[in-house]
């Protein structure tokens, strides 16, 4: 009972990680076209943009390695 418990968690917990990331690489998204919007009224550099596009692509990995190995 207790495995089959684990296991129905394991599969809520990497559900919840996998909704996370979409809706956080959604937001991502619409930042970033934002930014880019922003940049061509010279309110925002694209080296701005392209730093958030590479801490959010880190992010996204280490959350899911560190979700692999718990």
């Amino acid at each position: 009972a207790f495995r089959y418990f684990l296991s129905r968690y394991g599969v809520v917990i990497n559900l919840v990680c996998f909704y996370t990331c979409a809706v956080m690489y959604i937001l991502f998204l619409f930042m970033f076209c934002m930014c880019h919007k922003l940049s061509k009224m010279n309110k925002c550099s694209k080296k701005t943009c392209s730093k958030t596009f590479l801490v959010w692509i880190t992010n996204i990995y280490y959350e899911l390695i560190v979700s692999r190995h718990m």
